[in-house]
């Protein structure tokens, strides 16, 4: 729809007010009272009358896990989740997610030996998951579940909570006085920014981390009470409503049927288009099936609609700059794709390459003597063309294979695969590592190979799950920029100048196996490996805050980095609300 001369100027006006992340006031909610009702229900039983092997030991895997205080608090509570400040020393901060020890190199563990010490920096050090809340197959060496809870307690660095907590007489009455209402000047949500904790996370912290509850999480009526409960209490009746960011540890399949984003399309497009759902992934399919929840997503998301962040905010910039935008696109939060924790204490200079946020000096290592990694199963999802075709092609050009992976000596190193089977010591030693699609677009290896020093290879459009997508074939991997045309002004990263991308068409031939055999032989892949050095301490999280109130002046870390995109998405969000209202 059009809008008048005065729009256009408004518009403008937002183009040259956006304020810094460090001049914004963060808050962070406490937990939604009554969420997560449904969840509080037991999964239907299954009507099979005999138990197999594999479903007993299915069962085993179900059983929630939960660190013994956050259960004894419950219990003693009558089910009242604890304050942010209770739950952060065994749940919300970095030494309880992973607190179970830490490995540098010439450390061993008691199956599989480690880094040498000569094998990498003396600096990286990967602290061990605690499993009472890892949900991931890779909890021996990180959790790929814990992005929200990683965030929370980076937050909690910088900003105080505030918003809904129990009056000290139902406090009281649940045997739980340290749940009380704070002072009320505590208790005020007046903010920039809001952070509200998913929904996800408060089933899981009543129920467990488990996958049975997300079962639950795809009810409409419990995902659409959700987000009128924080558009009631941060956005309705207020002058100048806050951007509202909701981190996730999941992708979006794991919902299926996206009812989280269904439900929110369901509140005004003036508080949707102020959302910001920062999780490990931000890819949309448009479901396969005819009907109508495909002509559903064909009209909330259409074509102007870009579920990558750099570009969708681009979009916004230059329909306000244009005084015109369409409210229908504007119904949609702003998707955000956060690094996955590995773990990892700090980035490294693998190679000799400047890196932001660290010290000068050299961390280099030994020579890598693995050409190309594959590490992953070779089934594991018939959805991803690009898992099978390089496990194809890297057979065929003479590669130790087994169901597990892939791996390709340097010329003249023959002998390399007989390495620890480590997955760190595996990756140190690779020059690239091939990063195909996991159970959706992206996946968790990508980033121990990253801050490893390896060099990954990375496909576009491979999916079949995203072929008929409505959007791009571009994978939204964190920070990664659109096409040139969406680059004004210039954010995001060039990801092809420290990774290798590759589309469905390179996959014919194992022409692009030989090239980058080539490439980490002749030394020609020494240029990507200086750029990973130079960016790869946005893929990890400090254990502090760095530079600034909020972090933002100095970019050494992923939530830094999400700190600097919030600057530029909250004075946008502001325009495009206001004329949305």
């Amino acid at each position: 729809m059009r809008r008048g001369r005065g729009a256009r100027a408004l518009a403008l006006l937002a183009l040259i007010s956006w304020r810094n992340a460090d001049a914004l006031v963060y808050r962070i909610s406490e937990f939604l009272p009554d969420v997560c009702a449904l969840a509080s229900r037991k999964p239907a039983k299954s009507r099979g009358t005999t138990a197999s092997a594999a479903a007993a030991a299915q069962r085993a895997a179900e059983q929630p896990r939960m660190p013994s205080e956050l259960a004894a608090h419950l219990h003693a509570s009558n089910g009242t989740l604890p304050s942010l400040t209770q739950l952060a020393p065994y749940v919300l901060s970095m030494e309880a997610i992973y607190g179970s020890g830490t490995l540098c190199p010439g450390s061993r563990t008691d199956d599989l030996p480690y880094l040498a010490v000569d094998e990498a920096p003396v600096h990286f050090c990967v602290d061990l998951p605690q499993l009472a809340t890892s949900m991931g197959s890779t909890a021996a060496y990180f959790d790929q579940f814990a992005t929200e809870r990683v965030m929370l307690s980076r937050w909690m660095q910088i900003a105080p909570s505030c918003g809904p907590t129990r009056p000290p007489e139902a406090a009281a009455a649940d045997g739980c006085a340290s749940c009380a209402a704070p002072p009320a000047a505590a208790r005020a949500c007046e903010a920039d920014v809001v952070v509200v904790p998913s929904l996800a996370l408060h089933c899981h912290l009543r129920h467990g981390f488990r996958w049975a509850f997300h079962t639950w999480l795809k009810r409409r009526e419990e995902q659409i009470g959700y987000w009128s409960a924080i558009r009631a209490l941060y956005h309705d009746g207020r002058r100048r409503p806050p951007t509202i960011v909701v981190h996730d540890s999941f992708v979006f399949s794991a919902y299926e049927e996206h009812p989280n984003l269904q439900a929110l399309a369901h509140q005004p497009a003036a508080f949707a288009a102020r959302v910001i759902r920062a999780s490990i992934e931000s890819n949309l399919a448009v479901p396969s099936a005819d009907g109508l929840l495909r002509q559903w997503y064909l009209y909330r998301y259409p074509r102007t609609f870009v579920d990558g962040a750099e570009p969708e905010l681009a979009r916004r910039r230059a329909e306000l700059a244009r005084g015109e935008f369409f409210s229908y696109a504007m119904n949609v939060p702003i998707l955000v794709t956060l690094p996955v924790p590995t773990g990892a204490r700090r980035a490294v200079r693998w190679h000799g390459g400047g890196g932001g946020g660290r010290g000068g000096g050299s961390d280099r290592a030994a020579p890598r003597d693995i050409a190309i990694l594959l590490s992953g199963e070779r089934g594991r999802n018939v959805n991803a063309l690009d898992r099978l075709a390089a496990f194809d092609a890297l057979e065929a050009a003479g590669a130790s294979c087994t169901s597990k992976g892939c791996v390709l000596c340097m010329p003249g190193a023959e002998g390399c695969e007989a390495r620890s089977a480590h997955m760190y010591a595996q990756v140190a030693a690779s020059v690239f590592c091939i990063e195909p699609s996991g159970d959706t677009l992206t996946r968790s290896h990508f980033y121990v190979a990253l801050l490893a020093g390896c060099v990954p290879v990375i496909f576009d459009g491979v999916h079949r799950a995203f072929a008929d997508s409505n959007f791009s074939a571009q994978t939204w991997w964190p920070w990664r920029a659109g096409a040139a045309r969406d680059r004004s002004p210039p954010h995001g990263l060039d990801y092809r100048k420290f990774a290798v991308v590759l589309s469905a068409q390179d996959l014919g031939s194992r022409g692009w196996v030989d090239e980058l055999v080539r490439a980490a032989a002749s030394g020609r892949a020494r240029h990507l490996q200086l750029e990973l050095d130079r960016v790869s301490h946005l893929f990890a999280y400090a254990r502090a805050p760095c530079g600034g109130v909020g972090g933002a002046s100095l970019v050494c870390d992923a939530f830094s980095q999400f700190l600097a995109f919030i600057g530029r998405a909250h004075a946008v969000g502001e325009r495009v609300g206001a004329l949305l209202a």
